[in-house]
Protein backbone atom coordinates (compact mmCIF):
# COMPACT_ATOMS: atom_id res chain seq x y z
CA UNK A 1 0.00 0.00 0.00
CA UNK A 2 1.74 3.35 -1.31
CA UNK A 3 0.42 6.65 -0.58
CA UNK A 4 1.43 9.00 -2.26
CA UNK A 5 2.40 13.10 -0.84
CA UNK A 6 1.43 15.70 -3.30
CA UNK A 7 3.32 18.57 -3.66
CA UNK A 8 2.11 21.68 -3.03
CA UNK A 9 2.98 21.84 -7.37
CA UNK A 10 0.67 19.17 -7.52
CA UNK A 11 -2.11 20.37 -4.78
CA UNK A 12 -2.43 23.52 -6.89
CA UNK A 13 -2.57 21.89 -9.96
CA UNK A 14 -5.33 19.32 -8.83
CA UNK A 15 -7.72 22.28 -6.87
CA UNK A 16 -6.85 25.56 -9.21
CA UNK A 17 -10.45 26.20 -9.99
CA UNK A 18 -11.58 25.83 -6.01
CA UNK A 19 -8.30 28.48 -5.06
CA UNK A 20 -9.45 30.64 -7.87
CA UNK A 21 -12.91 30.93 -6.86
CA UNK A 22 -12.16 31.59 -3.06
CA UNK A 23 -9.61 34.52 -4.23
CA UNK A 24 -12.37 35.66 -6.76
CA UNK A 25 -14.40 36.31 -3.40
CA UNK A 26 -11.90 37.72 -1.59
CA UNK A 27 -11.49 40.37 -3.93
CA UNK A 28 -15.31 40.63 -4.39
CA UNK A 29 -15.62 41.12 -0.45
CA UNK A 30 -13.76 44.31 -0.67
CA UNK A 31 -15.11 45.44 -3.79
CA UNK A 32 -18.80 45.31 -2.66
CA UNK A 33 -17.95 46.84 0.79
CA UNK A 34 -16.24 50.01 -0.90
CA UNK A 35 -19.20 50.15 -3.55
CA UNK A 36 -20.61 53.83 -3.27
CA UNK A 37 -22.58 56.28 -5.58
CA UNK A 38 -19.86 57.48 -7.21
CA UNK A 39 -17.29 54.38 -7.95
CA UNK A 40 -13.74 54.51 -6.33
CA UNK A 41 -10.57 52.61 -8.67
CA UNK A 42 -10.11 50.05 -5.49
CA UNK A 43 -14.07 49.19 -5.71
CA UNK A 44 -13.43 48.89 -9.71
CA UNK A 45 -10.51 47.28 -9.61
CA UNK A 46 -11.73 44.93 -6.84
CA UNK A 47 -15.04 43.63 -8.55
CA UNK A 48 -12.95 43.24 -11.79
CA UNK A 49 -10.69 41.20 -10.80
CA UNK A 50 -13.03 38.97 -8.55
CA UNK A 51 -15.65 38.50 -11.30
CA UNK A 52 -12.64 37.48 -13.58
CA UNK A 53 -11.07 34.58 -10.75
CA UNK A 54 -14.24 33.19 -10.23
CA UNK A 55 -15.59 32.80 -13.91
CA UNK A 56 -12.60 31.33 -14.50
CA UNK A 57 -12.76 29.29 -11.60
CA UNK A 58 -15.84 27.83 -12.81
CA UNK A 59 -14.76 27.20 -15.68
CA UNK A 60 -11.39 25.45 -14.73
CA UNK A 61 -13.82 23.38 -12.28
CA UNK A 62 -16.08 22.13 -15.13
CA UNK A 63 -13.01 21.60 -17.15
CA UNK A 64 -13.46 23.92 -20.03
CA UNK A 65 -9.42 24.09 -19.87
CA UNK A 66 -8.80 20.52 -20.41
CA UNK A 67 -8.53 21.15 -24.56
CA UNK A 68 -5.71 20.51 -26.86
CA UNK A 69 -5.32 24.87 -27.57
CA UNK A 70 -3.89 24.55 -30.89
CA UNK A 71 -7.78 23.21 -32.01
CA UNK A 72 -11.05 25.01 -33.19
CA UNK A 73 -12.29 24.19 -29.59
CA UNK A 74 -9.21 25.68 -28.08
CA UNK A 75 -10.17 29.15 -30.19
CA UNK A 76 -13.94 28.50 -28.55
CA UNK A 77 -12.52 28.46 -25.00
CA UNK A 78 -10.08 31.20 -25.68
CA UNK A 79 -13.08 33.25 -26.87
CA UNK A 80 -15.85 32.47 -24.08
CA UNK A 81 -12.98 33.82 -21.40
CA UNK A 82 -12.49 37.04 -23.19
CA UNK A 83 -16.32 37.19 -22.89
CA UNK A 84 -15.77 36.76 -19.21
CA UNK A 85 -13.18 39.66 -19.56
CA UNK A 86 -15.82 41.97 -21.43
CA UNK A 87 -18.85 41.49 -19.18
CA UNK A 88 -17.02 42.62 -16.35
CA UNK A 89 -15.65 45.43 -18.11
CA UNK A 90 -19.53 46.47 -18.84
CA UNK A 91 -20.48 45.87 -14.94
CA UNK A 92 -17.88 47.70 -13.46
CA UNK A 93 -18.08 50.59 -15.82
CA UNK A 94 -21.70 50.94 -14.73
CA UNK A 95 -20.11 52.10 -11.44
CA UNK A 96 -18.89 55.41 -12.02
CA UNK A 97 -20.78 58.66 -12.01
CA UNK A 98 -19.92 61.99 -11.87
CA UNK A 99 -22.01 64.61 -10.07
CA UNK A 100 -22.77 68.04 -10.26
CA UNK A 101 -23.83 70.40 -7.38
CA UNK A 102 -26.02 73.61 -8.87
CA UNK A 103 -27.40 76.11 -6.41
CA UNK A 104 -30.85 76.57 -6.97
CA UNK A 105 -34.00 78.58 -5.43
CA UNK A 106 -37.37 77.78 -5.00
CA UNK A 107 -39.77 80.75 -3.89
CA UNK A 108 -43.00 79.38 -2.32
CA UNK A 109 -45.85 81.68 -1.07
CA UNK A 110 -43.08 84.74 -0.95
CA UNK A 111 -40.78 82.64 1.09
CA UNK A 112 -36.57 82.36 -0.82
CA UNK A 113 -35.92 78.67 0.02
CA UNK A 114 -31.84 77.95 -1.66
CA UNK A 115 -31.02 74.91 -1.98
CA UNK A 116 -28.21 72.49 -3.94
CA UNK A 117 -29.74 70.44 -6.76
CA UNK A 118 -27.54 67.35 -7.67
CA UNK A 119 -27.08 65.95 -10.54
CA UNK A 120 -25.48 62.98 -11.91
CA UNK A 121 -24.12 61.19 -15.18
CA UNK A 122 -22.47 58.35 -15.99
CA UNK A 123 -19.22 58.81 -18.21
CA UNK A 124 -18.94 55.28 -19.15
CA UNK A 125 -22.13 54.38 -20.10
CA UNK A 126 -20.93 53.36 -23.68
CA UNK A 127 -18.66 51.26 -22.28
CA UNK A 128 -21.24 49.14 -20.81
CA UNK A 129 -22.61 49.02 -24.31
CA UNK A 130 -19.68 48.22 -25.90
CA UNK A 131 -18.57 45.68 -23.45
CA UNK A 132 -21.59 43.94 -23.36
CA UNK A 133 -21.90 43.74 -27.07
CA UNK A 134 -18.27 42.44 -27.49
CA UNK A 135 -19.27 39.72 -24.81
CA UNK A 136 -22.03 38.51 -26.72
CA UNK A 137 -20.66 38.52 -29.50
CA UNK A 138 -17.35 36.51 -27.96
CA UNK A 139 -19.35 34.21 -26.02
CA UNK A 140 -21.61 33.43 -29.19
CA UNK A 141 -19.15 32.49 -31.75
CA UNK A 142 -16.49 30.37 -28.80
CA UNK A 143 -19.84 28.82 -28.06
CA UNK A 144 -20.62 28.16 -32.16
CA UNK A 145 -16.96 27.15 -32.30
CA UNK A 146 -17.32 24.80 -28.99
CA UNK A 147 -20.19 23.26 -30.95
CA UNK A 148 -18.90 22.98 -34.16
CA UNK A 149 -16.00 21.00 -32.69
CA UNK A 150 -18.00 18.65 -30.70
CA UNK A 151 -19.92 16.98 -33.69
CA UNK A 152 -17.18 17.66 -36.04
CA UNK A 153 -15.17 14.80 -34.19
Amino acid sequence: MSTRVLGFKDYVKENLGKIMIFFGILALIPGILLLDAFGTFVSTFSLFIGILLIGYGFFSQVGLFSVTWRSINGVGTVLICVSIGFFALAIVSLQFQIVHAEPAVEIFRGLVIPFVRLTGTRPFVYLFALGSQIGVVTLAAGMALKIYSHFSR
